[in-house]
């Protein structure tokens, strides 16, 4: 348990910065659009290219009066040229096609323009500039509208980006409530876990005093524990001192489910074992896989080097009994021998035995 807990917590963890991570690259993204949005670029653009059209209208309607000439016409004209290049780049075009009678507006004026430049270039033949007048007040009120329109759009995104940024805020704070509450969930059930495996290392204590003052009710030669991988993922030296404080008390200590764990030769060089008893899961793969037989073989020589009694469990067949013994263990359990029974039976059964011994 303690070992899954660490690892959660350490994902948990690793996802709570990705998620702020993220969600920080969305906020500061936000507030681009919005710093952008801020200087009105569009409104700013569509809005200038209104006001240097009324300009230029107000240079021609001035033409000829002693306060304006040709030069000061062509200038206002090369400007609104200019800007009308503008308003079809960048966010301006996406803004103007983003509507026909914004489209059509802005083809208007470059027809206007066209037409206009021929009047321009002869702006001091009589009449050219009245003609002009009449051209450019045609596209006023058209103009204006298409400014208006860009104010309220740059409006409309501003307060959808803020809503946006709301709605990152609120979205925020509930993952990285999520993830808080879960990582507090877990060092709950990391703290409880605690807890229960030190109570059960002080009732294994008291366990094993109990056997050392109890030593005259069993001969403890004939008595055998066994355990699993399992009871040394947590205070390994304790769970050491423990076993060799039973060993001490003449309780022989056989290692079960061998080979099925992630460190099972680790063990047996920390804990000299009297006994290793193979899973089942190799003795039911004998005959089915090839390998099978050679790592069944290698760990009965393995336990025979080390000096310690070598079982084979789960033996069904007289198969996989000959297997076994031809690998070399010493002894063998399973449904080959016998199946559980009720603890009468099992009494009965060894009143037998003791009878046809003693005859």
């Amino acid at each position: 348990m303690a070992r899954l807990v660490k690892p959660l917590l350490l994902m948990v963890m690793i996802a709570f910065i990705a998620a702020a991570g993220y969600i920080s690259a969305l906020v500061i993204e936000r507030q681009e659009a919005l710093e952008k949005v801020s200087r009105y670029n569009v409104a700013w653009l569509v809005g200038q290219a209104a006001t240097e059209y009324a300009r230029l209208e107000q240079r021609v309607s001035a033409f000829g009066t002693g306060g304006v000439d040709a030069d000061e016409v062509q200038l206002r004209f090369d400007i609104i040229v200019n800007r009308k290049n503008l308003l079809e780049t960048g966010d301006v075009n996406d803004f103007v096609v983003s509507d026909p009678d914004h489209r059509a507006t802005v083809e208007q004026l470059e027809q206007m323009i066209q037409s206009a430049q021929p009047l321009v270039d002869r702006i001091d033949e009589p009449g050219k500039a009245q003609q002009l007048s009449k051209m450019l007040a045609a596209l006023d009120t058209r103009l204006l509208r298409l400014a208006a329109a860009a104010n309220r759009w740059g409006g409309d995104r501003v307060a959808e980006d803020q809503r946006q940024l709301v709605l990152l805020h609120w979205q925020f704070s509930a993952v990285a409530a999520g993830l808080i509450l879960c990582g507090l969930v877990l060092m709950t059930g990391l703290f409880w876990n605690n807890r229960l495996v030190k109570r059960a290392h002080i009732e294994l204590h008291g366990l094993a005093d109990q056997l050392g003052t109890q030593n005259e009710r069993f001969n403890a030669a004939l008595t055998n524990l066994e355990i699993t991988e399992t009871v040394f993922l947590a205070d390994n030296d304790l769970t050491l001192s423990i076993l060799h404080d039973l060993r001490g008390f003449g309780v022989r200590i056989a290692m079960d489910d061998f080979g099925t764990g992630y460190s099972s030769l680790s063990y047996l060089r920390s804990f000299p074992f009297d006994k290793i008893k193979l899973d089942r899961s190799f003795v039911r793969d004998l005959g089915v896989k090839p390998d099978s037989f050679a790592i069944v073989q290698s760990i009965a020589a393995l336990g025979t080097s080390l000096g310690m009694t070598t079982i084979a469990e789960g033996i069904e067949t007289s198969e996989q009994l000959e297997q076994v013994k031809a690998a070399g263990f010493a002894e063998g359990q399973g449904y080959l021998f016998g199946r559980p029974q009720p603890v009468e039976r099992l009494v009965t059964v060894a009143e037998n035995i003791t009878i046809v011994q003693a005859a």
